[in-house]
Protein backbone atom coordinates (compact mmCIF):
# COMPACT_ATOMS: atom_id res chain seq x y z
CA UNK A 1 0.00 0.00 0.00
CA UNK A 2 1.14 3.61 -0.78
CA UNK A 3 0.44 4.65 2.54
CA UNK A 4 2.85 3.12 4.45
CA UNK A 5 5.30 5.26 4.48
CA UNK A 6 3.15 7.79 6.30
CA UNK A 7 3.86 7.63 9.77
CA UNK A 8 1.00 8.47 12.32
CA UNK A 9 2.03 9.35 15.51
CA UNK A 10 -0.31 8.04 18.08
CA UNK A 11 0.14 11.73 19.56
CA UNK A 12 1.96 15.23 19.01
CA UNK A 13 2.86 18.03 21.65
CA UNK A 14 1.18 21.10 19.95
CA UNK A 15 4.11 23.33 21.04
CA UNK A 16 6.12 25.91 18.69
CA UNK A 17 8.83 28.35 19.22
CA UNK A 18 6.36 30.52 21.74
CA UNK A 19 6.30 27.79 24.60
CA UNK A 20 10.40 27.34 24.20
CA UNK A 21 10.23 31.32 24.53
CA UNK A 22 8.01 31.76 27.27
CA UNK A 23 10.42 29.32 29.24
CA UNK A 24 13.88 30.69 28.89
CA UNK A 25 12.24 33.96 29.85
CA UNK A 26 11.00 32.70 32.84
CA UNK A 27 14.32 30.54 33.46
CA UNK A 28 16.67 33.75 32.57
CA UNK A 29 13.87 35.45 35.37
CA UNK A 30 15.60 33.36 38.05
CA UNK A 31 12.32 32.39 39.76
CA UNK A 32 11.37 28.85 38.70
CA UNK A 33 9.05 27.72 41.78
CA UNK A 34 5.46 29.68 42.27
CA UNK A 35 5.47 33.20 41.49
CA UNK A 36 3.32 35.39 39.77
CA UNK A 37 3.65 33.10 36.49
CA UNK A 38 1.59 30.87 38.37
CA UNK A 39 -0.94 33.45 39.28
CA UNK A 40 -1.55 34.87 36.37
CA UNK A 41 -2.24 31.42 34.83
CA UNK A 42 -4.85 30.59 37.52
CA UNK A 43 -6.63 33.85 36.80
CA UNK A 44 -6.93 32.80 32.80
CA UNK A 45 -7.73 29.48 33.79
CA UNK A 46 -10.59 30.01 35.87
CA UNK A 47 -11.92 32.96 32.96
CA UNK A 48 -11.57 30.32 30.89
CA UNK A 49 -13.61 27.70 32.78
CA UNK A 50 -16.07 29.93 33.97
CA UNK A 51 -15.33 29.17 38.04
CA UNK A 52 -14.57 31.69 40.43
CA UNK A 53 -11.28 30.06 41.82
CA UNK A 54 -8.41 28.45 40.03
CA UNK A 55 -5.50 26.87 42.34
CA UNK A 56 -2.50 25.04 40.52
CA UNK A 57 -0.80 22.06 41.44
CA UNK A 58 1.87 19.66 40.27
CA UNK A 59 -0.67 17.10 38.88
CA UNK A 60 -4.17 16.47 38.35
CA UNK A 61 -3.28 13.35 40.49
CA UNK A 62 -2.02 15.81 43.30
CA UNK A 63 -5.30 18.07 42.46
CA UNK A 64 -7.38 14.95 43.16
CA UNK A 65 -6.30 14.07 46.45
CA UNK A 66 -6.25 18.01 47.92
CA UNK A 67 -9.92 17.49 47.02
CA UNK A 68 -10.74 14.24 48.70
CA UNK A 69 -8.80 15.45 51.97
CA UNK A 70 -10.98 18.72 51.75
CA UNK A 71 -13.56 17.02 51.87
CA UNK A 72 -12.85 14.96 54.67
CA UNK A 73 -12.38 11.62 52.96
CA UNK A 74 -10.37 8.89 54.96
CA UNK A 75 -10.53 5.63 57.04
CA UNK A 76 -14.26 4.00 57.35
CA UNK A 77 -14.75 6.03 53.60
CA UNK A 78 -15.39 4.66 50.32
CA UNK A 79 -15.39 6.37 47.06
CA UNK A 80 -16.51 5.03 44.06
CA UNK A 81 -15.02 5.23 40.83
CA UNK A 82 -14.75 3.68 37.60
CA UNK A 83 -12.48 0.84 36.89
CA UNK A 84 -11.40 1.97 33.25
CA UNK A 85 -9.01 4.66 34.35
CA UNK A 86 -5.53 5.45 35.18
CA UNK A 87 -4.30 4.32 38.70
CA UNK A 88 -3.61 7.98 40.10
CA UNK A 89 -7.81 8.10 40.59
CA UNK A 90 -7.48 4.69 43.11
CA UNK A 91 -4.09 5.11 44.53
CA UNK A 92 -5.00 8.54 45.81
CA UNK A 93 -8.33 6.94 47.70
CA UNK A 94 -5.99 4.59 48.95
CA UNK A 95 -3.70 7.46 50.20
CA UNK A 96 -6.11 9.18 52.28
CA UNK A 97 -6.99 6.01 54.00
CA UNK A 98 -10.37 5.00 52.06
CA UNK A 99 -11.68 2.29 50.39
CA UNK A 100 -12.37 2.02 46.69
CA UNK A 101 -16.55 0.48 44.96
CA UNK A 102 -15.96 -0.26 41.56
CA UNK A 103 -18.75 1.80 39.27
CA UNK A 104 -18.85 -1.13 36.33
CA UNK A 105 -19.57 1.98 33.90
CA UNK A 106 -17.10 3.36 31.27
CA UNK A 107 -16.27 7.51 30.92
CA UNK A 108 -13.02 6.80 29.10
CA UNK A 109 -12.25 10.52 27.81
CA UNK A 110 -14.65 12.19 29.74
CA UNK A 111 -15.12 14.07 32.52
CA UNK A 112 -16.98 12.32 35.78
CA UNK A 113 -17.82 12.62 39.30
CA UNK A 114 -15.88 10.79 41.93
CA UNK A 115 -19.32 9.24 44.32
CA UNK A 116 -19.46 8.87 48.30
CA UNK A 117 -22.05 8.29 50.01
CA UNK A 118 -22.82 11.58 51.63
CA UNK A 119 -22.93 15.02 49.88
CA UNK A 120 -19.41 15.06 47.56
CA UNK A 121 -18.39 16.61 44.57
CA UNK A 122 -15.12 15.64 43.05
CA UNK A 123 -14.37 15.49 39.30
CA UNK A 124 -12.03 13.88 37.53
CA UNK A 125 -11.78 16.25 34.66
CA UNK A 126 -8.81 15.04 33.30
CA UNK A 127 -9.74 14.51 29.67
CA UNK A 128 -11.59 17.12 29.18
CA UNK A 129 -10.58 20.92 29.19
CA UNK A 130 -13.07 23.52 27.04
CA UNK A 131 -14.52 26.81 27.43
CA UNK A 132 -16.93 27.09 30.15
CA UNK A 133 -17.44 23.60 31.46
CA UNK A 134 -16.85 24.04 34.85
CA UNK A 135 -20.54 25.58 34.53
CA UNK A 136 -21.33 22.10 33.44
CA UNK A 137 -20.17 20.87 37.35
CA UNK A 138 -21.64 23.75 39.07
CA UNK A 139 -20.31 23.71 43.22
CA UNK A 140 -17.30 21.03 42.54
CA UNK A 141 -13.85 20.47 42.68
CA UNK A 142 -13.06 20.13 39.65
CA UNK A 143 -9.44 18.72 38.73
CA UNK A 144 -7.84 19.07 35.64
CA UNK A 145 -4.56 17.51 33.88
CA UNK A 146 -1.77 19.16 31.88
CA UNK A 147 0.24 16.02 30.90
CA UNK A 148 1.66 16.00 27.74
CA UNK A 149 -0.88 13.94 26.09
CA UNK A 150 -4.01 16.22 27.42
CA UNK A 151 -6.08 18.98 25.42
CA UNK A 152 -3.92 21.61 27.14
CA UNK A 153 -0.13 20.11 28.04
CA UNK A 154 2.35 21.48 29.87
CA UNK A 155 5.87 19.99 31.47
CA UNK A 156 3.01 18.21 33.54
CA UNK A 157 0.81 20.27 36.17
CA UNK A 158 -2.77 20.08 36.60
CA UNK A 159 -5.74 22.42 38.47
CA UNK A 160 -8.44 22.82 40.80
CA UNK A 161 -11.25 24.66 40.29
CA UNK A 162 -14.25 25.82 42.37
CA UNK A 163 -16.54 28.85 43.32
CA UNK A 164 -16.12 27.94 47.27
CA UNK A 165 -14.07 30.44 48.97
CA UNK A 166 -13.24 28.24 51.63
CA UNK A 167 -11.70 25.19 49.39
CA UNK A 168 -9.84 27.83 47.62
CA UNK A 169 -8.07 28.78 50.69
CA UNK A 170 -7.65 25.66 52.39
CA UNK A 171 -5.74 23.87 49.11
CA UNK A 172 -4.56 27.13 48.55
CA UNK A 173 -2.39 26.62 52.20
CA UNK A 174 -2.67 22.60 51.77
CA UNK A 175 -0.09 22.23 48.52
CA UNK A 176 2.36 24.52 49.76
CA UNK A 177 3.09 22.98 53.29
CA UNK A 178 0.03 24.49 55.02
CA UNK A 179 1.78 28.16 54.52
CA UNK A 180 -0.37 31.31 54.75
CA UNK A 181 1.58 34.70 53.30
CA UNK A 182 4.30 35.32 51.16
CA UNK A 183 8.00 35.94 51.61
CA UNK A 184 9.69 34.79 55.15
CA UNK A 185 6.98 36.48 57.16
CA UNK A 186 4.62 33.74 56.96
CA UNK A 187 2.40 31.25 59.25
CA UNK A 188 2.36 27.18 59.17
CA UNK A 189 -1.63 27.02 59.35
CA UNK A 190 -1.69 23.36 58.56
CA UNK A 191 0.77 20.44 57.94
CA UNK A 192 0.21 20.68 54.40
CA UNK A 193 1.92 18.67 51.05
CA UNK A 194 4.65 19.57 48.75
CA UNK A 195 2.38 19.82 45.77
CA UNK A 196 2.40 23.52 44.06
CA UNK A 197 2.88 24.33 40.15
CA UNK A 198 6.43 26.12 39.41
CA UNK A 199 6.36 29.52 37.35
CA UNK A 200 7.75 27.05 34.60
CA UNK A 201 4.96 24.97 33.68
CA UNK A 202 2.85 27.97 34.65
CA UNK A 203 4.38 29.56 31.26
CA UNK A 204 3.76 26.87 29.19
CA UNK A 205 0.55 26.61 30.49
CA UNK A 206 -0.10 30.11 29.56
CA UNK A 207 0.58 29.71 25.94
CA UNK A 208 -1.15 26.41 25.53
CA UNK A 209 -4.16 27.69 27.14
CA UNK A 210 -4.28 30.77 24.75
CA UNK A 211 -4.15 28.80 21.91
CA UNK A 212 -6.28 26.21 23.18
CA UNK A 213 -9.70 27.60 21.69
CA UNK A 214 -8.11 27.08 17.92
CA UNK A 215 -6.55 23.95 19.07
CA UNK A 216 -9.55 22.16 20.33
CA UNK A 217 -11.70 23.59 16.89
CA UNK A 218 -9.10 21.68 14.96
CA UNK A 219 -9.80 18.11 16.89
CA UNK A 220 -13.41 18.66 17.12
CA UNK A 221 -13.38 18.80 12.95
CA UNK A 222 -10.80 15.82 13.35
CA UNK A 223 -13.63 13.69 15.49
CA UNK A 224 -16.24 14.83 13.34
CA UNK A 225 -14.93 13.82 10.27
CA UNK A 226 -13.65 10.38 12.19
CA UNK A 227 -17.28 10.05 13.10
CA UNK A 228 -18.90 10.72 9.70
CA UNK A 229 -16.60 7.99 7.83
CA UNK A 230 -16.25 5.70 10.98
CA UNK A 231 -20.02 5.52 11.78
CA UNK A 232 -18.99 6.02 15.23
CA UNK A 233 -20.67 8.71 17.65
CA UNK A 234 -17.57 10.15 19.92
CA UNK A 235 -17.75 13.18 21.71
CA UNK A 236 -14.40 13.56 23.36
CA UNK A 237 -11.79 15.82 22.26
CA UNK A 238 -9.15 13.74 23.97
CA UNK A 239 -9.05 10.15 23.52
CA UNK A 240 -10.88 8.81 20.06
CA UNK A 241 -11.57 5.21 20.81
CA UNK A 242 -13.68 2.56 18.94
CA UNK A 243 -13.97 -1.31 19.59
CA UNK A 244 -12.35 -3.84 17.66
CA UNK A 245 -12.21 -7.77 16.95
CA UNK A 246 -9.10 -9.60 18.01
CA UNK A 247 -7.76 -6.32 19.44
CA UNK A 248 -3.84 -7.21 19.53
CA UNK A 249 -4.03 -8.48 16.17
CA UNK A 250 -5.41 -4.95 15.07
CA UNK A 251 -2.82 -2.63 16.83
CA UNK A 252 0.08 -4.74 15.08
CA UNK A 253 -2.27 -4.43 11.39
CA UNK A 254 -1.95 -0.87 12.55
CA UNK A 255 0.99 -0.37 13.51
CA UNK A 256 2.87 -2.48 10.56
CA UNK A 257 1.28 0.53 8.24
CA UNK A 258 2.56 3.09 10.22
CA UNK A 259 -0.10 4.40 12.24
CA UNK A 260 0.17 3.96 16.08
CA UNK A 261 -2.91 3.58 18.12
CA UNK A 262 -3.43 3.40 22.03
CA UNK A 263 -4.81 1.14 24.22
CA UNK A 264 -6.69 3.69 27.50
CA UNK A 265 -6.58 0.93 29.85
CA UNK A 266 -5.47 -2.46 28.59
CA UNK A 267 -6.55 -3.83 31.88
CA UNK A 268 -8.95 -2.43 34.13
CA UNK A 269 -8.26 -1.39 37.72
CA UNK A 270 -10.36 -4.06 39.49
CA UNK A 271 -8.11 -6.95 37.92
CA UNK A 272 -4.88 -5.33 38.68
CA UNK A 273 -2.57 -6.67 41.78
CA UNK A 274 -2.25 -3.82 43.59
CA UNK A 275 -6.64 -3.45 44.82
CA UNK A 276 -6.91 -7.20 44.64
CA UNK A 277 -8.81 -6.69 47.90
CA UNK A 278 -11.67 -4.89 45.91
CA UNK A 279 -11.67 -6.98 42.89
CA UNK A 280 -15.42 -8.01 41.85
CA UNK A 281 -16.77 -8.68 39.07
CA UNK A 282 -17.93 -5.79 36.22
CA UNK A 283 -19.05 -7.46 33.35
CA UNK A 284 -19.42 -4.13 31.22
CA UNK A 285 -16.38 -2.87 31.97
CA UNK A 286 -14.45 -6.12 31.27
CA UNK A 287 -16.14 -6.46 28.12
CA UNK A 288 -15.61 -3.02 26.98
CA UNK A 289 -11.50 -3.41 28.27
CA UNK A 290 -10.77 -6.46 25.40
CA UNK A 291 -12.15 -4.22 22.79
CA UNK A 292 -11.32 -0.36 22.94
CA UNK A 293 -9.32 1.33 21.06
CA UNK A 294 -7.65 5.00 20.72
CA UNK A 295 -7.40 5.95 17.28
CA UNK A 296 -4.82 8.87 16.79
CA UNK A 297 -5.69 12.58 17.67
CA UNK A 298 -4.14 15.53 18.20
CA UNK A 299 -4.50 18.89 16.47
CA UNK A 300 -1.94 18.88 14.10
CA UNK A 301 -2.62 15.96 12.16
CA UNK A 302 -2.42 16.28 8.73
CA UNK A 303 -5.79 15.04 6.63
CA UNK A 304 -3.48 12.53 4.64
CA UNK A 305 -2.87 11.12 7.91
CA UNK A 306 -6.87 11.17 9.10
CA UNK A 307 -7.37 9.24 6.25
CA UNK A 308 -4.92 6.25 6.12
CA UNK A 309 -6.16 5.92 9.89
CA UNK A 310 -9.96 5.57 8.44
CA UNK A 311 -8.75 3.64 5.31
CA UNK A 312 -7.04 1.27 7.84
CA UNK A 313 -9.75 0.88 9.91
CA UNK A 314 -11.84 0.46 7.36
CA UNK A 315 -9.91 -2.70 6.33
CA UNK A 316 -9.67 -4.11 9.18
CA UNK A 317 -13.61 -4.00 9.61
CA UNK A 318 -14.09 -5.54 6.03
CA UNK A 319 -12.09 -7.81 6.37
CA UNK A 320 -14.14 -9.23 9.39
CA UNK A 321 -10.99 -8.22 12.31
CA UNK A 322 -8.68 -10.42 10.81
CA UNK A 323 -5.02 -9.12 9.25
CA UNK A 324 -4.77 -8.96 5.60
CA UNK A 325 -1.03 -8.86 3.55
CA UNK A 326 -1.14 -6.22 1.00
Amino acid sequence: MEERQVIVPFYQVPFNDRELEEVVRVVSRGYLTQGKETRFFEKLFRDFVGSRYAIAVDSCTSGLFLSLKYNGIGKGETVTIPSLTFASVANVILHCGAEIKWEDDVYVGKAYYMKNDRPFKVVDSAHQLERGIYRDFLDSLMCFSFYPTKLLASAEGGMICTNDHYAMEWLEKARWHGRKGGGYQYTIDMAGWKMNMTDVQAAIGIVQLKKLDGLNARRKAIVEYYNRELGEKCESLHLYTIDVDNRDDFLSFMDKNGVNCSVHFYTPLHLQPAYKEFKRELPYTEQIAKRIVSLPLFPTMRDEQLNLVIRLVKIWRDNDGKPRED
